[in-house]
């Protein structure tokens, strides 16, 4: 190789190393990750209102029902409105099961959904009666007498 060509091909591999230190000292760029679309309040409140509808049958395929539509709305609204209907449902659900003789395999987790975090009054109500409920009838009917039935009326309801 004559001094010429080395001369050029040292030249070009300065410049790249130039290049390359140059883009190491470039500030990284934030990673930008792709947002979802919106949810639109429009479908949380339908199945809102299909949970409210469903929940009017007052037996437990109804509450069944209605606990899925809560289910949907909540995952995709976490709103305590939301999580007091789920809740009351899922503890409406638990008793009739456990009144009908059929398995409640979900009760240590519809019990721990329904008392987390307890809003008080109405909230703490129904924690209670879940825990005394899966303690057995007797633990349940004394639960039962320590409720204030106003703190259970939804929405003007009558006790």
């Amino acid at each position: 190789m004559t001094t010429h060509a080395r001369s050029g091909l040292r030249s070009i591999m300065i410049l790249m190393l130039a290049a390359f230190a140059l883009g190491c000292r470039a500030k990284p760029q934030p990673v930008l990750f792709p947002v979802g679309p919106a949810i639109p309040e429009a479908l949380i409140q339908e199945y809102v209102s299909q949970g409210d509808e469903l929940f009017q049958g007052m037996h437990l395929h109804a509450w069944r029902r209605a606990e899925e539509a809560y289910a949907r709305a909540i995952s995709l609204a976490p709103r305590q409105e939301i999580r007091d209907k789920l809740s009351l449902t899922r503890l409406l659900r638990m008793t009739r099961e456990i009144d009908e003789d059929f398995a409640c395999p979900t009760m240590t987790e519809d019990i721990d959904f329904i008392c987390r975090d307890p809003a008080e009054g109405r909230g703490q109500a129904l924690c209670d009666l879940a825990r005394a409920y899966a303690a057995g009838l007797v633990a349940a009917a004394r639960a039962m007498k320590r409720v204030d039935p106003p703190v259970l009326q939804v929405d003007g309801s009558r006790p």
